[in-house]
């Protein structure tokens, strides 16, 4: 009687079968748009938390972090903008 196993020179074991996979690996073009959307999108939310000027009328700007009015042609005058919420309750 015969083993229908392939045996090594070295080892007297059976050995299993090989298998030998392929992987390819594509990038969908709506992946690519969506990840550059979502990098222009934080820019401009990085842009837009940065700037001082969020509303602008013709006698002064507001922003998040300042408030500033136009006192003549050339002349702007500017005050730093005191938070107010439940934060700034707690501290005083």
């Amino acid at each position: 009687m015969t083993a229908d196993f392939e045996f090594k020179d070295t080892e007297k074991t059976p050995m299993a079968p090989t298998v030998s996979i392929e992987q390819i690996t594509i990038v969908r073009p709506i992946k690519v748009v969506a990840l550059l959307c979502a990098v222009i999108g934080l820019f401009m939310n990085c842009l837009s938390v940065g700037s001082t000027t969020w509303f602008q009328t013709d006698f002064g700007r507001d922003g998040l972090w300042q408030t500033c009015k136009f006192i003549d042609e050339d002349a702007i005058e500017c005050r730093t903008v005191k938070p107010t919420g439940i934060s700034s309750k707690l501290n005083t």
